[in-house]
């Protein structure tokens, strides 16, 4: 956990020992005063990541002590510590300013707080490119500045303009803008560029609309156009870092989400043994590639590709060796076929090849050289030969993947009949 550092204000020294140990064995610090009166001195001359306070003179006492603190400092968490915490005291005092009660003997809610909160101020120093649209020189060297010191990159523009070029060429993972701007266009007309004719990107990064306009219809117009949030001007620092980390935790978080889907995608439509595409891929990627094929009427051909005595080779020499040669089969399969080609483990020692833009005789010639490959390579040092049969999509009039298939595989069969370790074509 980094370091915390708390201020605990409580009149029982056993106590306030108590949560010093505890803090402490969060990897944190404390400093301990046993009078509220003490703590604002020290609250102006020290950082303090929380304040946890006792007040046992009553309700009175505690809801001026938090109003005191809150005016000073208006984001500092403020815990009060009660010996019987109740409904309308938590409401009472929450109202005046603290963020959280708790009974204290409630170590363990007091170290989860800690824990939370810890986190949190790990996970605020930032990373990531921001595009601050703001025409104010003033206030754009400030509020860069303030993201800069929090670990972001910063580019700023002035005008609508400049910063749709500037967005074009990517790379942005936030924007800030105002909602009035130098130019012709508004913050209001950026989002709406943003979000219609920038793409993916475009849609994807968060925008932060600001505006020292407190229009409710301005602001409910920039939210409609597709801003993800809104703050009003001046800006205060430790919101405008809330809303900032918030935004892009969330982008992260999507991303990261979308690149396990991908990923489970990924693994769902690929053979895990071969990592060529698996039979589920293959039905529909050659379904779509066939569709192609007629519309535009360009030659598609299929080829089924068989491991001969495969089943010898495992008994003599075992599954891990039959896995490697259906491997290294793979791989010559992908090495010999272009990047448009669709190249699949069916089943067993069985793959399938989708050549589109291949008219009948290409494919000959192109099964011909796998054929030669594959006995070449000597996969695992063995002599290892394969079967394959084809079709064309132009040899018949049943075109649907099914059809194309059942012939190809009977041309497999006539080539294994044949004598194996050969190309038969149907």
């Amino acid at each position: 956990m980094p370091s915390l550092k708390v201020l605990i204000i409580e009149p029982s020294r056993t106590l306030a020992q108590l949560y010093v140990r505890v803090v402490e064995q969060l990897g944190g610090s404390a400093t301990s005063v046993t009078a509220l009166e003490e703590a604002p001195a020290l609250l102006r001359t020290e950082q303090f990541d929380v304040a946890c306070f006792s007040a046992p003179g009553g309700l009175h006492i505690a809801t001026t002590f938090a109003r005191t603190v809150r005016a000073q400092h208006p984001t500092l968490p403020l815990l009060m510590l009660s010996a019987a915490p109740h409904e309308e005291l938590a409401h009472e005092v929450q109202r005046a300013g603290v963020t959280q009660v708790f009974g204290r003997n409630d170590v363990l809610g007091f170290a989860r707080f800690l824990d939370v909160t810890s986190q949190r101020i790990h996970e605020a120093r930032l990373s990531g490119k921001v595009m601050l649209v703001e025409d104010s020189i003033s206030i754009a060297r400030m509020l860069g500045q303030l993201l800069t010191d929090h670990g972001l990159e910063v580019v700023n523009y002035r005008s609508a303009e400049d910063a749709v070029a500037a967005f074009a060429e990517g790379g942005y993972d936030l924007v800030i803008t105002d909602i009035v701007l130098a130019g012709s266009s508004s913050g209001v007309a950026l989002v709406r560029e943003l979000r219609g004719n920038m793409g993916e990107s475009g849609l994807r990064v968060p925008i932060l609309a600001m505006s020292s306009l407190d229009d409710t219809a301005r602001r409910l117009e920039v939210i409609r156009s597709g801003a993800s949030d809104w703050m009003l001007k001046p800006v205060l620092a430790e919101e405008l870092i809330a809303r900032v980390t918030n935004m892009l935790r969330n982008k992260r978080l999507l991303e990261r989400v979308e690149a396990q889907q991908a990923e489970l995608r990924g693994m769902a439509l690929t053979d895990q043994l071969t990592q060529l595409h698996n039979r589920h891929f293959l039905i529909d990627a050659a379904y779509l590639a066939m569709c192609e094929a007629r519309r535009h009427k360009h030659p598609l051909s299929l080829l089924v590709v068989d491991v001969d005595r495969f089943k010898s080779i495992n008994d003599a020499h075992g599954h891990m060796m039959g896995d490697s040669v259906l491997i290294q089969v793979a791989t010559i399969l992908r090495q010999t076929t272009r990047g448009e080609d669709i190249v699949a483990r069916f089943g067993g020692e069985e793959f399938v090849v989708v050549l589109p833009f291949c008219s009948l005789e290409d494919a000959m010639a192109k099964a011909e050289n796998l054929r030669v490959s594959i006995e070449r390579a000597r996969p695992s040092g063995l002599l290892v030969t394969v079967s394959i049969g084809l079709t064309g999509m132009e040899n018949t009039a049943d075109n649907t993947f099914d059809g194309l298939f059942q012939r190809a595989d009977a041309a497999l069969y006539r080539a294994k009949g044949e004598g194996r370790n050969r190309v038969v074509k149907a």
